[in-house]
């Protein structure tokens, strides 16, 4: 650790030995009444409850909740406009004493609902001052319930046939009744190619992940394995690191583009260093090694509250965490059919 500019910098070697382990089949998964299937589609988010309940979050849109036993308990909500209803859900965030707060960007609302699913308010968020911002899409909330915001700059094609671009994304905090409060920081957005006017956002560009805690947020960019913490007022508190290797982009990846325009993607030679981050409920927070191969096994690195590397997991493949606990983690995973499934598989962590 070292001081910079009163930001404390954590450098992680990466080397550590401390594996955590994660069972290979789920210690329980979801299934509809009396034991029959239940259809998920494109499951975006899940959350398991104090008493043990579960709620996921799909695409149809939906909330489903299942009893601690996995069994499937009601539903709630449908395509729509009106209260309780979704046109998309983005995300789902579970609140303090076990309210769920869903995300609509294309209705720009977050509803929040009782842990048995009724609705409880809604939020609009404000809209951002003018100036090229498009309209702003909510990241999460806070402990005290305000929450943060992030609108992009719009894209301008550069000049020629088309190129890589990386806006800037203003991130804004709001309170509790989505009033705009004022912006905090400005960071890299996610990268796209215009290829002959189109936008495309190829796997291998770098994505901005921000994840939201009670106290704080992290950003992570994918230029390097790097989070920067800051507090819910923006200020940055620190910044931890851990070595890595930089792989190129496969070729079997980048010939198709290449081909349309080698030009513009003269530039995409190594792949993002991240791929996803989460936070645990004890306030760690999770990074994931990016994949060369989509079909591999997950690689998640565990940092403490400190920025300090505690613990390497190794996922079985096509498993996508959803919410980490101190001694499970909850995820979704395509079978050998490509059905998504749901389940809670324990959590060993090395001492």
């Amino acid at each position: 650790m070292r001081d910079s500019a009163g930001i404390t910098i954590v450098e992680n070697s990466g080397t550590t030995d401390v594996a955590w382990h994660l069972d290979s089949v789920p210690a329980l998964e979801l299934r509809g009444v009396s034991g029959r299937d239940v259809d998920l589609f494109r499951v975006v988010g899940g959350t398991r409850l104090a008493d043990g309940r579960i709620v996921v979050a799909d695409g149809a849109p939906r909330l489903l909740e299942f009893g601690a036993d996995g069994e499937l308990l009601r539903s709630s909500g449908q395509r729509g406009s009106g209260p309780g209803e979704f046109q998309s859900i983005d995300w789902l965030q579970r609140l303090p004493g076990d309210s769920i707060m869903v995300y609509d960007a294309r209705l720009m609302r977050a509803s929040v609902f009782t842990d048995d699913l009724r609705l409880a308010r809604a939020v609009s968020p404000e809209r951002a001052p003018s100036g090229g911002l498009v309209p702003p899409i909510l990241r999460g909330a806070f402990g005290d319930g305000s929450l943060l915001a992030a609108s992009r700059l719009r894209v301008d094609a550069p000049r020629g046939s088309g190129g890589i671009v990386r806006p800037t994304m203003v991130l804004y905090g709001l309170d509790a009744d989505g009033a705009l409060m004022d912006s905090l920081t400005a960071v890299s957005d996610d990268e796209v190619a215009i290829l002959e006017g189109v936008l495309v956002r190829p796997r291998f560009l770098r994505r901005t992940r921000t994840v939201v805690g009670r106290d704080g947020f992290f950003v992570a960019t994918g230029d390097r394995f790097e989070v920067s913490a800051h507090g819910p007022d923006g200020r940055m508190r620190r910044i931890f690191r851990k070595s890595h290797d930089v792989l190129p982009v496969p070729d079997a990846e980048l010939a198709p583009f290449r081909a349309i325009d080698a030009q513009v993607f003269e530039g995409a030679v190594a792949l993002p260093a991240i791929g996803g981050m989460l936070l645990d409920d004890a306030g760690n927070v999770w990074v994931e090694a990016f994949q060369s191969d989509t079909v591999g096994r997950p690689v998640w690195w565990v940092f403490d509250v400190e920025g300090r590397l505690t613990g390497r997991v190794t996922l079985i493949p096509r498993l996508r965490p959803l919410h980490i606990g101190r001694d499970f983690m909850l995820g979704v995973w395509r079978d050998d059919l490509d059905v998504e499934r749901v389940g809670v598989y324990r959590l060993l962590k090395a001492s």
